[in-house]
């Protein structure tokens, strides 16, 4: 059946930069992306954006102060001084307390205490920028009010200014006037998940006077970042579109071959761009892929005794580019070894039906086997699936294993009528973890590293058996 998704909007507004630089502070505001707007029951409109800007590496500033208006009230401040409360009326303030390897939203603005900043449910966090020496800071969820309502085009603009004075009593150093454009134009995207791929890209004004834009579409490298620099697959590009409040643009469905049927770009979100020397800004959306981002999406693993040999079955509902299934089995503590490879049953690895596969294994060892399938695509990515275990004989002692441990353990109980219990402490005594009823082979994943105590009672005879585990 096809399936078409529709994506949520988000856009990223790329804005010029006009830094001045004094002493050792230096940074350039870079863009915002807008994710929604909303009009509460007075009328009033709301936006929520993030905010994107790049600072130069160990620049020194220990304090930075964003202030942000909507653009009719920009007061265009001079910087001599730091800005206080009567000089903000209608303006957002945000601060960052950045000094050496310290950073977070501050909750004081030092020069002005009855200015509140905004902190509260945003995120600071700094990454790698594409311009070279300098940080990127990301600030998502901050919320403005603008005056006329959501329905018409609006526009904010931000002073950023830099000081290394710990109670912010100078500026070092200011970034002024960038204006951008929050909600308009606008993008909508959507992605049909049948193979091979296809999008539809939808750009439309709230503006009644015509703009012409140009677009292009991006595969994203799989960062999920939108970067010129690291996303170069340009997929569809276009010019001369005319827009306005009763002009729209909407694509017919576009296949991007051979992308649209390869892994790994077919699992990749795609980008659009908008752009257009009428604007102030580039609107940049992204139509999230939300196919399976497996090659193999598997339904089931099993693994049986019968006899002297082990039966495995899987089964896949879907295959994308598909080489086949390594079979590893590993005896006890040992180490993992393949056993033989299993050729993907679909046309050319690619498949959206059910498939069923079973291996054998001969061997018949003594004690606990675990098994494990490593699907490996036509280009080399693997994914492992999840350990299944039988044990080959009866076992009249309860193992755990391995031990020491990197964070996955089997518990295999001995061969009986009892049940048994089982608490899982740290070394201070505090239960961590319950189980009740165990009988046969529980298993235990994603345990942090430390030591652990394991505390086994069994129902029959109430003893109990203490055991401590080392996770790596």
């Amino acid at each position: 059946m096809k399936r078409i998704f529709t994506i949520s909007a988000f856009i990223l507004i790329a804005t010029a930069a006009n830094p001045l630089v004094a002493q050792n502070c230096d940074f350039i505001q870079s863009g915002v992306r807008y994710n929604y707007s909303n009009i509460d029951a007075s009328g009033r409109c709301f936006i929520n954006f993030d905010l994107y800007f790049d600072l130069r590496t160990n620049s020194g500033s220990k304090y930075m102060a964003l202030h942000i208006w909507p653009t009719t009230a920009y007061p265009n401040l001079t910087y001599s001084d730091p800005p206080r409360a009567v000089d903000l009326v209608d303006a957002k303030t945000i601060v960052i307390h950045h000094f050496q390897e310290h950073l977070e939203l501050h909750s004081v603005y030092n020069p002005d205490t009855r200015v509140q900043p905004q902190y509260l449910d945003m995120i600071l966090t700094i990454s790698p920028s594409e311009n070279i020496g300098y940080d990127r800071f990301t600030i998502t969820n901050i919320n403005l009010e603008v005056p006329g309502g959501c329905s018409i085009p609006q526009s904010f603009t931000i002073d950023l200014w830099s000081t290394e004075s710990q109670s912010m009593n100078q500026v070092q150093c200011f970034y002024k006037g960038t204006l951008f454009y929050a909600n308009n134009p606008r993008v909508i995207g959507l992605l049909n998940c049948n193979l091979p791929r296809t999008f539809n890209v939808q750009i439309f004004s709230i503006d009644p006077s015509p703009i012409t834009v140009d677009y292009k579409v991006y595969v994203d490298n799989g960062d999920n970042v939108f970067n010129k620099v690291t996303d170069t697959l340009v997929v569809k590009s276009l010019s001369g579109i005319v827009i306005s409040d009763v002009s729209s643009y909407s694509s017919e469905f576009i296949p991007y071959p051979p992308y649209s049927n390869q892994a790994p770009w077919a699992n990749m979100n795609l980008w659009v761009e908008v752009t257009s020397p009428s604007l102030p800004n580039s609107v940049i959306y992204a139509i999230e892929n939300s196919c399976s981002a497996l090659s193999v999406k598997l339904l089931s693993f099993d693994a049986k005794k019968e006899g002297q040999t082990v039966l495995l079955n899987w089964i896949t509902v879907g295959e994308f580019s598909n080489k086949g299934f390594y079979v590893e089995r590993r005896l006890g503590d040992g180490n993992w070894e393949v056993l033989g490879f299993v050729d993907s049953k679909g046309v050319n690895g690619n498949s959206n039906a059910d498939i069923l596969y079973s291996y054998t294994d001969f061997i018949n060892p003594k004690g606990i086997i675990q098994y494990r399938l490593k699907q490996v695509d036509i280009y080399g990515k693997f994914e492992y699936s999840e350990i299944r275990t039988v044990r080959s004989e009866a076992i009249n002692t309860l193992t755990i294993f391995p031990n020491p441990s990197t964070g996955n353990v089997v518990i295999i109980f001995p061969v009986g009528n009892s049940l048994y219990s089982v608490g899982m402490y740290n070394t201070e005594g505090k239960l961590l973890k319950a189980w009740q009823n165990c009988n046969s082979i529980l298993s235990v994943d994603n345990l942090k590293p430390g030591i652990y105590i394991i505390k086994v009672r069994a129902e029959l005879d109430k003893t109990t058996s203490t055991f401590k585990l080392i996770v790596r």
